[in-house]
Formats: C-alpha cells, structure tokens, sequence
C-alpha cells in the first residue's frame, strides 16, 4: 500500500518539497480537527465519513513526507529514543 501511496504521489506531484509537505500534513490536521468537531457536535453518517475521509488524507501526507530523505532521517533518529524508552500501554514511563 505504502509503494502505491508513494507512486501516486511522486506522480501527481513531481514538484513536493519537504517544507511544501509539512505545510500540507499540518493544513490536512486542521482540517481533520474541523471535521472530528463538526462529528463530535452534529453526530451524523455524513460528518462520520467525511471524519474517516480526513483521518485518511492525513495518514497519506505522513506517508508522502516519509518519502523524504530528510524525514526518514529524523525518523531513524526518533526511533533511536523510541528503542530506549520503557512503555506502559501507549505511554512512555522513561
């Protein structure tokens, strides 16, 4: 799925820059928020989906910015203090 996220995107958007990714993945948060608010306040099918719907583009953006060596650096580095750490449940404790 990841490859085909990438292809699609390496595709569509030849000229994506890390920052112009980060600028993207931070607006699509925003609009997840908005949506998640518009679900929790107006419960029905239609603001579900369009808050499944945003979720979604938000994971995709993670993913694309994953394709930059720059994040894929930063990534190995966080893992580096992830692999230290303790964890109770989906916190950690050190």
């Amino acid at each position: 799925m990841f490859e085909d996220i990438h292809r699609w995107f390496k595709k569509t958007f030849p000229k994506a820059s890390f920052t112009s990714q980060i600028v993207k993945l931070k607006a699509e948060i925003a609009e997840f928020e908005e949506a998640e608010g518009d679900y929790a306040g107006r419960p029905s099918r239609l603001n579900y989906l369009k808050y499944q719907e945003e979720l979604a583009y938000v994971v995709i953006c993670a993913i694309n910015l994953a394709s930059f060596p720059e994040m894929q650096e930063l990534i190995k580095e966080k893992m580096k203090i992830n692999r230290a750490r303790s964890f109770n449940g989906d916190e950690h404790i050190k």
